[in-house]
């Protein structure tokens, strides 16, 4: 099965407004730069634009080079990367995605992020706490290392994992 990669985020504190998001990214995108190089052709936007512009449950989206879309939504985020999902157990495409994860993270007030593929079973319009719970549930549990996560069926336990970041924390 051939699925895109997509990581959820948790909104805490004041909603970040798209032009300051959008003015973030730009300015630190040298983070994006690996993934811009390598599939920047791939992919049309060839800048960080906005679409929408709500801070309601509809939420809004950056679009962005290199195959990324940010949506935000009232009480979660969710990045999207056209790239295959299991593209994630090759090294430097992890690296670099935990990379802009963490970075979206810290502007958008999550302590965590989940990875998963794009067709896993969610509510965007709820918190990282019920998606979490909700995950739970109906897929069963979060993988334990990125190699359970690799080796996992799409749809059972061990399909998505929660990421703390804790390995970068000094």
């Amino acid at each position: 099965m051939s699925t895109d990669f997509i990581a959820l985020f948790d909104l805490s504190g004041d909603p970040v407004r798209p032009e300051q998001l959008r003015d973030r990214f730009v300015k630190n995108s040298a983070l994006f730069s690996g993934m811009i190089e390598r599939y920047g052709t791939v992919f049309r936007a060839t800048a960080w634009t906005i679409e929408g512009n709500d801070l309601s449950e509809n939420g809004y989206e950056l679009v962005g080079p290199g195959g990324f879309v940010l949506w935000v939504g009232s009480h979660s985020a969710e990045l999207w990367h056209g790239i295959r999902f299991s593209k994630f157990s090759d090294a430097w495409h992890r690296q670099s995605l935990r990379q802009i994860c963490h970075f979206i993270a810290g502007e958008i007030g999550s302590n965590r992020a989940i990875y998963t593929h794009e067709l896993m079973p969610y509510d965007r319009n709820t918190g990282l706490i019920e998606i979490e719970s909700d995950l739970r549930t109906t897929i069963g549990r979060p993988a334990e290392s990125f190699d359970d996560l690799m080796s996992a069926d799409y749809f059972g336990t061990f399909a998505w994992y929660i990421d703390t970041f804790a390995d970068w924390e000094s």
